[in-house]
């Protein structure tokens, strides 16, 4: 069985409504390769 969005998101750090609340990873700087 699917779970919900509400199961989903039950134990994500952070949300705003269906969507997760994530650190930036991609910058401006060089430093990626």
């Amino acid at each position: 069985p699917a779970l919900t969005t509400e199961q989903v998101l039950a134990n994500a750090p952070a949300t705003d409504g269906a969507f997760f609340k994530v650190p930036k990873v991609i910058g401006d700087d060089d430093s990626a390769g």
